[in-house]
């Protein structure tokens, strides 16, 4: 959404999912409870002080858009960069929440899904929510993804999945971080 104010032209970004039909074969969860984890919009987040994640509050300014540029991730591909300054950079001179570059639309399941699409898949998204309250959601699938940042899994998430592959489904994380999920201690990490 675009507004004026003034002689400024401000935009908006707005996000819902809609969830694939049974029989969806490729089956991508966004890794929204991730999302939620690093949201500071309004208020602290987990990593600063927060004790519960609000899943009824605005995404922070790049949790779903971002502008193209040098240091979008917090992660790097380049040469190295011990300050990580041109993520720094990129975070200050767009005027984002210092944690958009760790989770969020933009930054892994977007590139992915429009990868995916050029190379002719249909795929079908979900939140991680609907793991949990629909699992119906793989009904029918034959291929469960999870891809980039997806750290904060609950119990019955966990369940769907694995009752999924149980039932011959498959299942590929592409991702590289540390998983923390309801089975696991408070705030308990395992790498992947």
């Amino acid at each position: 959404m675009e507004i004026d104010v003034g002689e400024k032209v401000r935009r908006e970004y707005a996000f819902f999912v809609v969830r694939p039909p049974a029989g969806t074969r490729i089956v991508v969860a966004l890794a929204t409870n991730t999302w939620h984890a690093y949201n500071d919009f309004g208020g602290p987040n987990l990593y600063t002080g927060g004790t519960h994640v609000a899943m009824q509050r605005p995404m922070a300014a790049g949790y779903l858009y971002k502008p193209p540029g040098l240091g979008r991730r917090v992660t790097g591909t380049g040469a190295p960069d011990p300050q990580n300054a041109a993520h720094v950079g990129y975070i200050t001179l767009n005027h984002l929440s210092g944690y958009a570059g760790s989770a969020g639309w933009p930054d892994w399941e977007l590139p992915f899904i429009e990868w995916a699409e050029r190379e002719g898949f249909e795929i079908g998204v979900c939140t991680n929510a609907d793991l949990e309250e629909h699992p119906e959601v793989l009904d029918g699938a034959s291929l469960y993804l999870s891809v980039g940042h997806d750290e904060y899994w609950s119990r019955g998430m966990r369940d769907t999945v694995e009752a999924f592959i149980a039932r011959g489904g498959n299942a590929a994380f592409l991702l590289g971080q540390h998983v923390v999920c309801g089975r696991c201690a408070s705030r308990a990490t395992t790498t992947t």
